[in-house]
């Protein structure tokens, strides 16, 4: 199964023009069975979650969040609200507290900022990530190749994502799944497990 594991929405990402609406209607290009929501630094309430996903038509929601460090920016899958209210402002306890809980923690777009291989081998050798994002729809080739070099490196999961802000970007890169997957537990433990590939959709 196809899963678009990196998508914001103008609900809670500012820098996003992508409404609600329109995610719920693309949950399914281009061959996609559903997308993950990541919006910066915030996650929705259970009530507010269960009434957005009660408008789905057609494809499957997850909700992961991404979050801004000094050192990188994280995007964390099968994780809570309480996890960011107690953990997120220091990453290496945050990562502990992810993976204490079953969630799953990825580097997002490890080289938009930054070209060098040796800072980011440094930064997963120290840190408690399960996976790199080695296809962000926001990335060229060249930097979405090196993120590939330093996964397979590391022998982490290899993740994509559109890293959609915008109407018509979600597809346009994507995580291919070994399995279905049909809750953010369940997405968080095959990303854990590595049943995952992330891969270019379309230009």
């Amino acid at each position: 199964m196809l899963l678009d594991l990196h998508v914001h929405t103008d609900r809670y990402s500012a820098c996003s023009h992508l409404s609600e609406q329109e995610m719920l209607s693309t949950l399914t290009t281009g061959g996609l069975s559903g997308v993950c929501l990541t919006e910066h630094e915030r996650m929705r309430e259970k009530g507010e979650w269960d009434l957005l996903c009660g408008l789905i038509e057609e494809g499957l929601l997850f909700q992961g969040v991404e979050l801004y460090f000094p050192e990188c920016e994280v995007l964390l899958y099968g994780v809570g609200p309480t996890v960011l209210k107690r953990d997120s402002d220091d990453l290496d306890r945050l990562l502990r507290r992810v993976d204490e809980t079953g969630g799953a923690a990825v580097l997002a777009h490890p080289f938009r900022y930054t070209t060098d291989m040796d800072s980011v081998c440094r930064l997963l050798e120290r840190y408690s990530f399960h996976g790199v994002e080695v296809e962000n729809g926001g990335c060229g080739q060249h930097l979405n190749r090196m993120a590939e070099t330093i996964r397979e490196r590391m022998g982490l999961s290899s993740l994509g994502g559109s890293d959609a802000h915008g109407p018509g970007r979600i597809g346009v890169a994507a995580t291919l799944f070994e399995e279905m997957v049909e809750s953010n537990e369940a997405l968080a433990r095959a990303i854990r497990a590595g049943r995952c590939k992330g891969v270019p959709l379309r230009v």
